[in-house]
């Protein structure tokens, strides 16, 4: 499967340009899946730290627009994240367009709170649990942005089949190399590509840097000023998760599931409650 990534600048400095370059690169590289910024087609709302009607439907009219272009970069399916009201709530959700389809995904559960970064005061957050979806040949699990770093969400997305972890992200320049590292342990974790776009420069600084990490954590491709799409050729029979086993035993302890090849003890010493799990090697006789 051929997946692009891309950095994109803020909707009001060069957009245009960069749209035509990015329709022209897609087809030139003929990927099956462009996944692109979070918010792609309307500026960064959650710079203010109030919300303002008239701004937001100046912009859910803007995107309106530039959504209606996806087709542009067919047949590629294209990922992004949209704003949108659901039953009187404002919402960031992501969208997957196929086939002349625009198909609803994953409402942002995880608000940043902070300069330049007041999304409480623009959305409500999600509530779903993580949920895996077919796209093209593979499944595919969305974290939208900031939450790439909920790890055991990555995790469960991967344990449920998800060989792609898709990520749109706004983040900040000063962050990037923190970003790559989450982008690297969300990949191992999941046991599935990590492949995120993000948005470049502008008033918010946007730190660009695209990635596509393999399932092992290695650092397949990278966006840059100078190359601001990149695409690579996956292999879906890669995956499952690069941690060591004490690491499964840990994680299935914590979602209550007895962890294959470990074994458990416990035992009290006064008030003092003690808890052991163990990989094991061989048979074990107490």
């Amino acid at each position: 499967m051929r997946v692009m990534v891309c950095q994109l600048p803020d909707p009001a400095a060069a957009w245009v340009d960069a749209w035509s370059a990015l329709a022209a690169a897609a087809g030139r590289d003929r990927p099956d899946l462009v996944v692109l910024p979070e918010l792609a087609f309307c500026p960064w709302l959650p710079a203010a730290d109030r919300f303002d009607p008239a701004v937001w439907a100046a912009a859910v009219a803007a995107q309106a627009s530039w959504l209606v272009r996806l087709a542009e970069l067919a047949p590629a399916a294209v990922l992004t994240t949209r704003l949108a009201e659901r039953s009187g709530r404002r919402v960031n959700e992501a969208v997957l367009w196929s086939d002349g389809q625009l198909r609803r995904l994953h409402e942002k559960v995880c608000l940043p709170a902070e300069p330049g970064y007041h999304e409480t005061a623009w959305f409500t957050p999600g509530d779903a649990a993580p949920a895996v979806l077919p796209v093209g040949p593979t499944l595919a699990g969305v974290a939208i942005c900031s939450e790439l770093w909920l790890f055991e969400r990555s995790r469960a997305l991967g344990q449920a089949g998800a060989r792609l972890l898709l990520t749109p992200r706004a983040t900040t320049t000063g962050w990037n190399e923190r970003w790559l590292v989450a982008g690297r342990a969300a990949a191992m974790g999941s046991g599935a590509y990590s492949v995120s776009a993000n948005r470049a420069g502008g008033g918010g600084d946007f730190g660009g840097q695209g990635w596509i990490i393999s399932p092992s954590g290695e650092v397949l491709a990278v966006t840059g000023a100078d190359r601001p799409f990149v695409t690579a050729g996956l292999d879906l029979t890669a995956g499952g998760p690069a941690y060591p086993s004490y690491a499964t035993a840990e994680f299935d302890r914590r979602a209550g599931r007895p962890a294959a090849g470990c074994c458990s003890y416990s035992c009290s010493v006064g008030r003092i409650s003690i808890s052991l799990t163990a990989t094991c090697r061989g048979r074990v006789t107490m």
